[in-house]
């Protein structure tokens, strides 16, 4: 169940990870490449992959910005939204999107030469990925191209830092992606799509034989205490709805996303097929309006007065089994 589409066609949207420590360059090595500006390059790559993955949640903004700091140089030019920015902006940029519970894993990461790294790595929110970025890392190693390894060379490839940080052969950057998903990245936007994420699964988690216990957790998880859902000619509440699903679930009832949408900030429209024992029953086709509060459902009710009947019809399958 997909609600944007942001996949990444590479195997890395797919879920494959391949640790920067082992990752190994696919492009045609540098004859002048020296151990020194290797081991620099390597050494980047890495203190790359603890940035991201890093969280910031409770990080000051000067903590932020002191991580910044390690990995990327003073004259960085980072392209975002089709434009070269400085440090300034991107230093702005992470301490704004340290807020928002968003976290990221490197998928994988290769050493094109001795100045320039490949990075993909995927963001999530509540363990849902988003979408999956792929960037071009130009690195400052210094050093010039002496082999040895004495202790100028040694501070040199300490010393190495990103100087340019830009969308990897015509990706989509990350700063444009973030403003198509999320508009204004507001905590509600972003609070509605985990939701609807959430609740997509839970419709469709009856079909991938879901404990009872486990449902009920995730009952829990989505729906507030105060939850009512609205059945035709009544409301009522969590602990009858729980029920409900439950009875549901034993009774061979399954269900498949057919489609959801944002309304705004507040509701999510969502349609989905009920099969029951594996076959599709065309009359308990639903359609649900979802009404949200403080990042739980609040109210379920039928998207249109067509709508009103399928809970009756529902019930009635359940009183025949």
């Amino acid at each position: 169940m997909v609600i944007t589409d942001n996949k990444n066609d590479d195997a890395a949207a797919q879920g494959a990870y391949i640790d920067t420590t082992t990752a190994t360059a696919t492009a045609t090595p540098n004859k002048s490449s020296s151990p020194s500006k290797n081991a620099a390059t390597d050494i980047v790559a890495q203190k790359f992959k603890t940035f991201v993955e890093s969280s910031f949640s409770a990080a000051s903004k000067e903590e932020v910005e002191a991580a910044i700091d390690e990995v990327f140089s003073p004259s960085l030019v980072i392209v975002a939204g089709g434009e070269e920015r400085d440090l300034d902006f991107f230093k702005r940029t992470v301490v704004a999107a340290s807020k928002a519970p968003l976290t990221s894993r490197i998928n994988f990461s290769e050493r094109l030469n001795d100045a320039q790294i490949r990075a993909n790595w995927s963001l999530y929110v509540a363990g849902i990925k988003l979408f999956t970025v792929d960037r071009l890392l130009t690195i400052d190693v210094g050093g010039g191209d002496d082999a040895s390894c004495d202790s100028s060379h040694n501070d040199d490839v300490n010393v190495a830092k990103i100087v340019r940080f830009e969308p990897f052969e015509g990706k989509t950057d990350l700063y444009t992606k973030i403003k198509q998903f999320f508009g204004l990245t507001s905590k509600d936007d972003i609070d509605i799509h985990v939701l609807a994420e959430k609740y997509g699964a839970f419709v469709e988690s009856t079909a991938n034989g879901i404990s009872p216990s486990d449902l009920e957790a995730m009952i829990d998880d989505i729906f507030a205490p105060s939850f009512v859902v609205a059945t035709g000619d009544k409301e009522r509440d969590l602990a009858v709805f729980k029920q409900a699903c439950l009875r549901a679930a034993s009774s061979g009832f399954s269900a498949k996303v057919d489609e959801v949408s944002i309304v705004d900030s507040n509701q999510i429209r969502i349609s989905y097929d009920l099969f029951i024992n594996g076959e599709i029953k065309e009359e308990l086709k639903c359609h649900r309006l979802l009404t949200t509060e403080d990042g739980k459902i609040v109210r379920m009710e039928p998207y249109s007065a067509e709508d009103k009947g399928v809970y009756a019809r529902i019930q009635k399958y359940l009183l025949e089994e």
